[in-house]
């Protein structure tokens, strides 16, 4: 995984990979109320 970002927010998303799988940290303040989208960048 290269970069994971929040959709619709500028703030800098924590994530790391364990053995389960990935890990992401929400923010504070989640962009809108109705849906969260992440955009997940694969390493190429």
């Amino acid at each position: 995984i290269a970069s994971v970002r929040l959709l619709g927010s500028k703030a800098k998303i924590p994530w790391s990979r364990t053995a389960e799988g990935l890990v992401i940290t929400m923010p504070q303040e989640k962009p809108c109320d109705h849906a969260v989208v992440f955009k997940i960048k694969p390493k190429k």
